[in-house]
Formats: C-alpha cells, structure tokens, sequence
C-alpha cells in the first residue's frame, strides 16, 4: 500500500543528498553574508551532516512500509535536522518530508 510515502520519502532523501553533494563542493551559490557568517569549513560539515540525515530519512522511508509510525517519526527528526543544518537548500526536500510524513501518518484502510 504505501508507495506514495514511500516515493516521496525517496525522492526527498535523493534530492537531499544531492543537494548534500552539490553543496559540499561548492556548486550552490551562497550568498557573501552567509559567506561571511559561516566560513568554507562550517558549510562543509553541514553538508556532511545533511547528507548523513537525508541517509538516515531513505533509512525511515522504507521503514513506513513496515511501521509506519516508526518510518514517519525518523523522518520527521530528519527533514528537522535538514531545516537547522542545511537551510536553504535542504527546505526543497523537507518539503517532501512533510508530505510523506502526514501522509504516513493515516492508517490505512483495509478494504473487505
């Protein structure tokens, strides 16, 4: 049953990664503010631990097919941590979170 939990929490933790990535190496413009504030340093251990949550939010994504409580609670701590640590690049794939946890959420209905 739950593919669209499932897919969206994939593709969010996908999008994270990448994101992840692409930030680690510098690709994303950031702007001199933030630049200023948060040296190369810090925006490289923040895409280190962006990229380990949105491992562990694919890790929760395919948990819901089993417990679904379980799967959305990982990934809700995750798409949180990808807010404080990653914004704003990370708020696209929490977006997707957020989705896949409120859908997660519902029981699902057993037909007779």
């Amino acid at each position: 049953m739950r593919k669209t939990e499932i897919g969206f929490g994939i593709i969010a933790s996908a999008a994270g990664m990448a994101l992840s990535l692409l930030s680690m190496f510098a690709i994303l413009p950031y702007s001199e503010q933030i630049m200023i504030n948060y040296p190369a340093d810090i925006v490289w251990t923040y895409s280190i631990i962006c990229l380990a949550t949105n491992v562990i939010g694919l890790a929760g994504a395919l948990l819901v097919l089993k417990n679904h409580v379980l799967g959305s609670i990982v990934m809700a701590v995750v798409m949180i941590a990808v807010l404080v640590f990653g914004f704003p690049w990370q708020s696209i794939p929490a977006v997707l979170y957020i989705i896949s946890v409120v859908l997660a959420m519902v029981p699902v209905r057993k037909s007779a």
